[in-house]
């Protein structure tokens, strides 16, 4: 096994504990099985969990020390990679904050999608935009303008709130992961 050092907040560590103190279980081995059985199966989700909070105060982390085999080492290093992790430790807090919280958090590789994504909509508000500023230009097409005007602002709404929630969404996740 490789010894192993990430921060914890109290919160976490308290979780941590108590749950070492029920079952009478070192925390390793509760953090190692969380892991585990996370690797081992992407979509459980039968977990305790807990709704995450970002903590408001900078109050220091609490550092839990892990300890793995080289094969287990491997494995969350290879997981790091494909969700394109720097370090170990971002994939393990990955995973282990995925496997407490309601909330889910995503991986590297889906922040990147979820900016490309916002980039792509954007860009559809932008068009339109330029389509509406044309077709009143030139009046070639008879148009209803009040039919037009009401339907690109709800479109515009819509791509707003789905910007928000993607932003939202980005920025939840770097949050906690980094």
């Amino acid at each position: 096994m490789k010894k192993f050092k990430f921060n914890i907040n109290d919160e976490n560590l308290q979780f941590l504990e108590n749950v070492s103190k029920d079952t009478h279980t070192p925390k390793s081995k509760i953090l190692n099985t969380i892991i585990h059985s996370f690797i081992q199966n992407p979509q459980n989700q039968k977990n305790n969990k807990l709704d995450y909070v970002k903590e408001k105060t900078k109050e220091k982390n609490k550092e839990v020390r892990l300890f793995f085999t080289q094969n287990e080492f491997n494995l969350i290093k290879e997981a790091a990679t494909k969700n394109n992790h720097s370090f170990v430790t971002q994939e393990c807090r990955f995973r282990i904050l995925n496997s407490i919280y309601n909330d889910k958090f995503s991986s590297g590789i889906e922040l990147r999608q979820f900016i490309l994504t916002t980039t792509a909509i954007n860009r559809i508000g932008i068009n339109l935009n330029q389509l509406n500023r044309e077709l009143r230009k030139r009046s070639v097409a008879k148009i209803n303008e009040k039919n037009l005007d009401m339907t690109l602002k709800d479109i515009i709404d819509k791509i707003d709130t789905l910007t928000l929630n993607l932003v939202s969404l980005t920025k939840k996740s770097q949050d906690k992961i980094l």
